[in-house]
């Protein structure tokens, strides 16, 4: 078991290396920057901007400084920055990812950290959607097998697996925001507006719930 288990980390860290090092040649094979539609930028600055976060060095250079952790600038591996007093990069080994070239004055850990609560409590809410949903409606199908709530539940279960979540979505949101205002159209915090997002992901969870518990129960009855 233990075998096992460490030839399965290994595997886990080879393939996250691998796409980690394939995405990180597309990306820097791609022509253009993260500063190309800043149309309005001088040449100098541009120049400057590229010095900064290290985009005028070699691609080799770049991978091994984005991976980490020993930092290859002027400000040495490790430790603190000689020039700016700021902790340097220590790159992904070391837990932090680096600078965001999208949003300005935020760094990829912040952006993680701001948002990665709201999709674990959002993904919470669909899996408690899913398994409620899924077990009760597996159940009563097979308890009343051949009937026609078991034929209601099945196509359900079909529909809740074929229909893309968008569309779901947006007919949730015309019937039970527009139309019946339970729900606000937009925001978070409250209890009212996780049940929609959530009740929507966990739609199709549910269905294959639903499938397997009413093949489960069957089996066992």
């Amino acid at each position: 078991m233990t075998r096992f288990l460490l030839r399965r980390l290994l595997w886990f860290a080879i393939t996250m290396f691998v796409v980690m090092s394939v995405s990180f040649v597309l990306m820097r094979s791609v022509k253009g920057g993260p500063f190309d539609q800043d149309r309005n930028v001088e040449p100098a600055i541009e120049q400057n901007l590229k010095k900064k976060y290290h985009l005028d060095w070699p691609m080799w250079k770049q991978f091994l400084h984005y991976v980490g952790p020993l930092n290859l600038d002027e400000r040495g591996p490790f430790g603190e920055g000689e020039h700016s007093g700021e902790k340097t990069f220590g790159g992904v080994l070391s837990g932090d990812f680096g600078p965001s070239f999208r949003y300005r004055d935020y760094t990829v850990n912040d952006i993680i950290g701001q948002s990665l609560p709201i999709s674990a409590l959002l993904g919470i809410v669909a899996m408690m959607w899913a398994l409620a949903l899924g077990i009760s409606t597996g159940i009563a199908s097979a308890l009343r097998r051949g009937s026609g709530l078991d034929l209601a539940m099945r196509l359900a279960a079909t529909g809740g697996i074929a229909l893309p979540n968008f569309v779901i979505a947006g007919f949730l949101i015309i019937c039970f925001v527009f139309l019946i205002p339970l729900f606000p159209v937009a925001g978070w915090g409250s209890i009212r507006t996780m049940i929609l997002p959530g009740f929507c992901l966990g739609l199709v969870f549910a269905a294959y719930i639903s499938r397997l518990t009413r093949t489960g129960m069957l089996e066992a009855l």
